[in-house]
């Protein structure tokens, strides 16, 4: 029988950057040991990776992060046979389950591209937003960031985007906010706008903001200079909009669409990490065209 798996992608970018960077980063993420609180009791660690290719890690690792239940041992846990609360002899709360041992496991399958700096992880676990916020904190500590400086980590968001402005009877605000991106693998005209916003004016982070009025529509497909900046955005920041429909003030958010692949395999014939390597390898094209 058939069975899907659903994808997400995040952009993980550093200043400046290499891949063998990136793969220093990930090592010491792993090296650390330490997870990211993501929903209630649920945190999400690196658990493992290795190289797609024996002995070259530059040409793509995969592995897993670990969804777990973080138990507060300060809490009583309930015996359902005595239905009684479990105390210590001195009567405090006690839980008879080891530091070291998480119930609940979960296991997020991913694979990355130190070239073009894309990470591709199933959704059969976790949401792309929950993944994110663990994501920016697990490559964000502190003794990563006084090495590194910032990783930014940014989901991929739909590029149908446009077409939903499109179909606005008027577009009065446009807002692109986004980070500086890395020069490799980007168009001439994208790689001339971080050269502009990077290198002219040493600026890491960029927000560009248009208004037009409900009688005179902007139009960001006339320019372009500014569709470049909304494929920079999508990849590496927000696209926002707002305009009207019908007579009615709407605002269009591009972070509500995280880009998500689904892919059908069979089981018998295929891995999941398999499919899920594949998928990751058809794409990467697509994203570094974007940025």
């Amino acid at each position: 029988m058939a069975r899907i798996i659903r994808v997400a992608v995040a952009n993980i970018t550093t200043h400046p950057h290499s891949p063998e960077n990136y793969i220093t980063i990930f090592t010491e993420v792993l090296k650390l040991c330490r997870s990211a609180k993501v929903r209630g009791s649920d945190h999400l660690i690196l658990g493992k990776f290795s190289p797609i290719s024996e002995g070259n890690p530059l040409g793509g690792i995969w592995g897993q992060f670990y969804r777990y239940v973080n138990i507060d041992k300060s809490m009583p846990a309930l015996d359902l046979d005595k239905l009684e609360p479990i105390f210590s002899k001195d009567g405090s709360a006690t839980i008879p389950i080891p530091d070291n041992i998480k119930p609940n496991l979960r296991m997020v399958d991913f694979v990355f591209f130190p070239h073009g700096h894309r990470l591709f992880f199933s959704l059969e676990h976790i949401s792309p937003y929950t993944a994110l916020s663990a994501f920016v904190a697990l490559f964000n500590a502190l003794q990563i960031f006084e090495k590194h400086g910032d990783v930014n980590v940014i989901l991929e968001q739909k590029s149908d985007i446009m077409t939903e402005i499109s179909k606005l009877e008027s577009l009065t605000r446009l807002t692109l906010k986004f980070t500086i991106p890395n020069g490799d693998d980007l168009s001439h005209l994208k790689n001339s706008l971080t050269t502009r916003y990077g290198k002219r004016l040493n600026a890491t982070q960029v927000t560009e903001s248009y208004t037009g009025s409900r009688k005179r529509s902007l139009t960001p497909k006339n320019d372009d200079e500014t569709m470049a900046s909304i494929e920079l955005a999508l990849s590496n920041g927000e696209v926002t909009a707002e305009g009207f429909q019908e007579g009615t003030k709407v605002a269009l958010k591009s972070k509500r669409h995280p880009e998500v692949f689904t892919q059908r395999y069979n089981p018998n014939q295929m891995t999941k990490v398999y499919t899920l390597q594949s998928m990751a390898r058809s794409l990467m094209d697509k994203f570094t065209r974007k940025g």
